[in-house]
C-alpha cells in the first residue's frame, strides 16, 4: 500500500482546509451549522470551530489518495472514498474534542477513563471509517476494525516514546481567529502522519493479518 500518497493527499487537503477555514467565512458558517445540529441531538459543551472544515478536507484527500493508489484489489469509487474520508475524519476530530471537554460534564472516575480511551481511539475512528469507503471486496468491517486498532496503537506508542511533540499527534484546535505558524505546521504534520500511518496499517492488515485470519478459517 503506497501510504506516501495517503500522506500527501491528506496534507494537501489539510492545507486547503486551513486556508478555507481561517481565511474565508466558510469555516465559521460550517462550524455554526454543525454546532446547532449537535445541540439538537446531544446536550454536550462541544464548541465546534472552523477546524471542522480542516478535518473534512484532510479526510477527503486521504480517502481519494488511498483509492488512487489501489493495490488491494478494491473497486475504485472515488466519490465513496471521499465521502467516507470526510465523515471519518470529522467523527475522529469530534471524538477527540469531546474527550477534551467532556470532563466538565462527566466527572466520575469511570467517565474520565472512557473519555481518555475515546481520545486515544479518535485517530482509529478516522482511519477505520476511511477504510470502509475504499471498496474492498471482502471483510470490509474486519479491515476497518484492524486498521482502527493498529492506528490507535501506533499513535499511542509515538506518544509514549515522545518521538513527536504532542501537538503533532492530535486533532488540532486553533484558539484564536487564525492559526499561528506552529499550529499551521502542526496540523499539516498531524494529517500527514495520520495518512501515512493509516496506509501502513492498511497494508499490514491486507498482507499480514487478514491472510493469517483466513488461514485460521475466516471466510
Amino acid at each position: 500500500m503506497g501510504n506516501g500518497t495517503g500522506c500527501s493527499w491528506g496534507s494537501i487537503g489539510a492545507t486547503f482546509g486551513l486556508i478555507f477555514a481561517y481565511w474565508s467565512g466558510i469555516g465559521d458558517r460550517l462550524a455554526s451549522i454543525f454546532t446547532n445540529l449537535i445541540f439538537l441531538v446531544w446536550d454536550v459543551p462541544l464548541n465546534i470551530g472552523p477546524e471542522i472544515l480542516v478535518f473534512g478536507l484532510a479526510g477527503l484527500g486521504t480517502g481519494v489518495g488511498f483509492t488512487d493508489v489501489g493495490g488491494l484489489g478494491q473497486r475504485r469509487r472515488y466519490w465513496l472514498a471521499a465521502f467516507m474520508g470526510i465523515i471519518g475524519y470529522i467523527l475522529g476530530g469530534l471524538c477527540w474534542q469531546f474527550s477534551q471537554v467532556g470532563s466538565s460534564v462527566y466527572t466520575t472516575k469511570e467517565d474520565l477513563i472512557i473519555l481518555e480511551i475515546m481520545g486515544k481511539l479518535s485517530v482509529g475512528v478516522a482511519t477505520g471509517v476511511v477504510t470502509l469507503g475504499l471498496g474492498l471486496r471482502k471483510h470490509n468491517f474486519i479491515y476497518a476494525l484492524i486498521v482502527a486498532a493498529l492506528t490507535a496503537i501506533v499513535f499511542f506508542g509515538l506518544e509514549q516514546f515522545n518521538i513527536f511533540p504532542e501537538l503533532f499527534l492530535q486533532f488540532s484546535v486553533v484558539n484564536q481567529n487564525q492559526p499561528d505558524l506552529l499550529e499551521f505546521f502542526a496540523s499539516i504534520t498531524f494529517f500527514s502522519l495520520l495518512g501515512c500511518i493509516g496506509g501502513f496499517c492498511l497494508g499490514v492488515s491486507h498482507y499480514v493479518i487478514v491472510p493469517i485470519l483466513r488461514w485460521l478459517g475466516l471466510r
